[in-house]
């Protein structure tokens, strides 16, 4: 006999008992379903797995934040965070030490914000408050005062929110590959920048849908993606599309930078989960803190379940879906009001409840008023709720959550809560069930979202078919060639270069003011000075120098003229060399143009004298994706090959560390 016959005959004959009596009884009986129930959390070993604090979304003042990309890593790693991702408007994150910035945002940030400095991280330095610390470009780690190591970061390579001047904020973030950097444009265009990291072998998210799709300004719950409405429909049809298409996709925003913009796309994220389903994928769901400024950088979070804190096993564990979002900050006020219903019926929780109840009169008298303001906020100092397993059993049909810390778990279907407690049994509700079922569990400290768990059974729900048209190309052709166009002609007139210039404060105009301003001291080196001529009656001398990298001959011109015990300033610079290469090989522009008898220098010909290192393939894709690979050699540039001997570019070697520098 099997398990639900079973079942169903158990419940009869307990109704029956029940009753003692010749009466009619009304009962469910269950239907019979076989689930195939598909786990994201199925390889996670969770005796042995950690969860590690991520941030997949931050921003510096390397393009609109108000934190230096140094400020960035401090404040996180303050916050325990494990994993950050620096995610600067079409600025790709090099490494933490990597001053780069997309100047053409920068500057219209700059107008909006003012001038903000851009400061960052060193091999090993003193952190804003006094502690030591190192970075080898793979991991960030601070020391106590008594020089042990805490918890050391791990960095996200290659962070980019594309689609930097997007007018409607269709941004992507990508990770894992070099794509996107110092790019402008991206109005209503997400495929672009997700095509090509797929291509790519990346990995992104669609941010925030809240503000491209405008839901983020809709007052009412229900008006909020409703696809009656032909822009919601548009927008749910849209992003299903790309999802069905890119597999590097994951999925979407569900919770960042306090919810306020994303309250509404957990119910987005159902109705994507509806249509992409049946197809055979996932679509997964993102909380990242987005953020700007110091206050938020808490707000949201995800935790990996991974084995050990490296590159390789966080691209896995996102490919995989082996996460949880989290957030301290919820804004929707029909999960305020399910939340504080189902709390108050099991009798737990009861001053959140009661919490959650203020906060859901507040939001409707400000709806009724015209516009939501308040959000609903958790205590950060309390402890935050821990998923410590999740186990799935196909033949009863059930899933398990164990938790910690938290008050109740909550299972939805569909976009509609069916079922409460820490286990599910998908037979008890084979009636709203679709074609997944998620989690939600919330706790004093915050409130975390499971990754859907999809299902498949005789009558699931099929694919639909549908011929989705973009019709925001034309908006895109218009706001990006506008914008390119603008741009171009000021880098053709060098405005940008001008303008940058005007905003990059320079040394001597804090000193003009008077300020102090503290100067990092360099090691540089001279190799030799030689005194070739001088010139009593105009007061000058000629000399010629043989320097180090990062030598400043304005510098030493001052330096001696003080040893002189006299002022002095450069007046003329003239570099003969440069490297191996002299002033003798050197072409004028004219040459160029006439393209007479040139030699172009090949660059593994510049580094001939450079030593070379051999790579197998899986060691070159690491390198190329941003990895940084232990080596013990000096520190130096070397030429990169493959074991064919096929010249890949120079890296070079830190501290035992092997970045690339040059890819060819």
């Amino acid at each position: 006999m099997n398990r639900k016959l079973t079942k169903a005959i158990s419940i009869f004959m307990s109704a029956a008992i029940a009753t003692s009596c010749t009466a009619l009884c009304s009962f469910a009986i269950d239907k019979d379903v076989d689930y195939k129930i598909n786990s994201t959390y199925a390889n996670v070993d969770w005796s042995t797995y950690k969860q590690y604090k991520t941030d997949l979304h931050s921003h510096t003042t390397g393009t609109d934040g108000a934190l230096t990309k140094k400020e960035t890593v401090e404040k996180h790693y303050d916050h325990n965070f494990d994993i950050l991702a620096v995610t600067d408007h079409g600025t790709t994150d090099y490494g933490w030490d990597d001053p780069s910035t997309n100047k053409a945002v920068k500057i219209a940030m700059s107008v909006r914000k003012g001038k903000l400095p851009i400061e960052v991280l060193s091999s090993k330095g003193e952190t804003s408050d006094g502690k030591e610390y190192t970075y080898d470009g793979n991991y960030y780690t601070e020391y106590d005062d008594n020089g042990n190591a805490e918890n050391s970061m791990l960095r996200v390579p290659f962070g980019n929110e594309q689609n930097p001047t997007s007018f409607n904020n269709a941004h992507v973030c990508s990770w894992f590959v070099n794509y996107g950097n110092d790019t402008i444009g991206g109005t209503s265009d997400y495929e672009t920048p997700i095509k090509n990291i797929d291509k790519l072998g990346g990995l992104c998210v669609i941010n925030h849908p809240g503000e491209y799709s405008g839901a983020r300004n809709v007052a009412n719950y229900d008006e909020a993606y409703n696809t009656d409405n032909v822009k919601f429909k548009y927008v749910v049809d849209k992003f299903a599309n790309i999802l069905e298409k890119y597999p590097a996709c994951l999925g979407i925003d569900v919770n960042s930078k306090g919810d306020s913009r994303t309250r509404y796309d957990r119910k987005l994220w159902d109705l994507l989960l509806q249509k992409v389903v049946p197809t055979g994928r996932n679509v997964f769901g993102l909380a990242t803190s987005d953020s700007h400024n110091e206050g938020i950088v808490n707000s949201g979070y995800t935790l990996m379940c991974m084995p050990e804190k490296t590159v390789p096993e966080l691209k896995t564990a996102m490919k995989d879906g082996a996460f949880f979002a989290a957030s301290y900050y919820m804004g929707s006020k029909v999960e305020i009001r399910s939340w504080s219903e189902e709390l108050k019926a099991a009798g737990v929780g009861l001053e959140l409840a009661d919490s959650f109840a203020e906060t859901y009169s507040k939001i409707v008298e400000e709806e009724n008023a015209g516009k939501q303001r308040t959000i609903f906020a958790f205590d950060q100092e309390a402890v935050t709720p821990k998923v410590k397993s999740v186990s799935v059993d196909d033949v009863e049909d059930t899933i398990t959550i164990s938790t910690q810390d938290a008050y109740m778990v909550h299972w939805i279907a569909d976009g509609k809560v069916i079922a409460t407690g820490n286990t599910i049994d998908l037979d008890d509700y084979s009636d709203e069930i679709g074609s997944y079922v998620r989690a939600e569990i919330v706790g004093e400290g915050g409130v975390i979202y499971t990754q859907p768990f999809t299902l498949e059974y005789d009558g699931a729900p099929e694919a639909q078919t549908n011929r989705f048209v973009d019709l925001g190309g034309a908006t895109t052709l218009l706001a990006d060639t506008i914008v390119k166009f603008l741009v171009k002609v000021l880098k053709d007139f060098r405005v940008i270069d001008i303008v940058w210039y005007f905003l990059t404060k320079k040394l001597y105009e804090y000193a003009r003011k008077g300020q102090q301003v503290e100067i990092k001291p360099r090691n540089i080196e001279i190799y030799d000075i030689e005194l070739i001529k001088v010139n009593k009656e105009e007061k000058q001398m000629h000399f010629k120098v043989r320097c180090s990298k990062g030598t400043y001959i304005r510098t030493l011109c001052e330096n001696i003229a003080e040893e002189m015990q006299t002022v002095g300033y450069m007046k003329e610079l003239k570099r003969t060399k440069v490297g191996k290469f002299t002033i003798e090989q050197a072409i004028t522009i004219e040459q160029l143009k006439e393209g007479q008898n040139i030699k172009v220098i090949t660059i593994e010909e510049m580094f001939e004298d450079k030593e070379k290192i051999q790579l197998e393939d899986d060691d070159i894709k690491l390198l190329l994706n941003g990895v940084k690979l232990k080596k013990e050699k000096q520190d130096g540039i070397y030429k990169i090959y493959s074991k064919t001997n096929k010249f890949i570019g120079t890296g070079i070697i830190e501290n035992g560390r092997l970045k690339v520098d040059i890819r060819i």
